[in-house]
């Protein structure tokens, strides 16, 4: 399709951002050069479905794992792994004001623990 022109970023071109869902990184790497949308958008999708995988993968294209919302949208979202891989990665908990209150939300004593662990304060 896109040796045809097809386009990632289209409306028919929604295939991007499902690869991405579904943590399909071979799908993805087909792509991602005729990409020309905002890749952090495509790294949210992939926080929010919790695909670390794809989280590296698109880290190493350029995207900002040191967004607060990135953070923030694992939190709330409850992802223990997504959480520890931005940390590990060099996300500072502590930037966020409003983590503890994603961490709440979440409804998740473990991610409470998790970032108490890490020493922010609740």
């Amino acid at each position: 399709m896109l040796s045809r022109g097809a386009d990632p970023a289209s409306y028919e071109g929604r295939a991007i951002s499902t690869a991405v869902g579904y943590g399909r990184v071979k799908v993805v790497k087909l792509m991602i050069d005729s990409w020309k949308g905002n890749i952090n958008q495509l790294l949210l999708i992939a926080v929010v479905q919790n695909k670390i995988n794809m989280m590296t993968y698109l880290a190493s294209k350029g995207a900002n794992l040191h967004s607060k919302k990135i953070l923030r949208r694992a939190v709330y979202n409850g992802h223990l792994e997504a959480i520890a891989f931005l940390i590990k990665k060099g996300v500072n908990p502590h930037a966020d004001a409003k983590l503890p209150f994603a961490a709440y939300r979440s409804g998740s004593e473990s991610v409470i623990e998790l970032l108490k662990s890490y020493g922010v304060i609740f």
